[in-house]
């Protein structure tokens, strides 16, 4: 089981100056006050060992209690937030998946929205060319009925011009 480490000089020490810190460090008489770190961190704090760092707390930083305080309560606030931290990666991990599959989809969608598009540019095309054959068409038909009606018209003067030389011919 991990144990945080606070080094707290004795109650007697206050010194005034940076020379002064230095003796009271090596003169005090420090005494080590240990905690128990929550269970829920053991795993975490095995399995990320090599990606975080653990913090070493040197007794010659600081020969005040409360500055070492201090860090012990900055590595709680720390390993606190770790859970949080490793919860929001996973959310983040997990939007930007989303929104990968949100674009894969929205290719994918654009692709058969334009195969959609160029095929309703080819059938109004062909639609287009349809009618162009079908108007066309309905000219040549009028040219034909005209035809018709005036072959049958010559057919018509014909027989009669038969009918009358026939006549003529039998009268002779």
């Amino acid at each position: 089981m991990k144990k945080h480490v606070t080094f707290t000089p004795s109650a007697d020490d206050n010194p005034p100056s940076h020379s002064s810190i230095v003796s009271s460090v090596m003169e005090s008489d420090f005494s080590i006050q240990t905690r128990e770190v929550p269970e829920m961190f053991k795993k975490l704090a095995e399995d990320n060992a090599q990606m975080l760092p653990q913090p070493d707390i040197d007794p010659n930083v600081s020969a005040y209690p409360e500055i070492n305080n201090g860090l012990v309560e900055a590595i709680d606030a720390l390993e606190s937030r770790m859970p949080l931290a490793f919860q929001d990666q996973h959310e983040v991990l997990k939007m930007q998946t989303e929104m990968l599959q949100l674009e894969v989809n929205y290719k994918e969608m654009y692709k058969k929205v334009h195969e959609q598009s160029v095929m309703r540019h080819n059938l109004e095309k062909s639609v287009n060319k349809n009618v162009e054959d079908m108007q066309k068409g309905a000219v040549v038909a009028q040219k034909l009925v005209k035809a018709k009606n005036a072959y049958e018209e010559v057919l018509a003067k014909a027989e009669q011009l038969l009918a009358k030389a026939e006549k003529r011919r039998m009268a002779n």
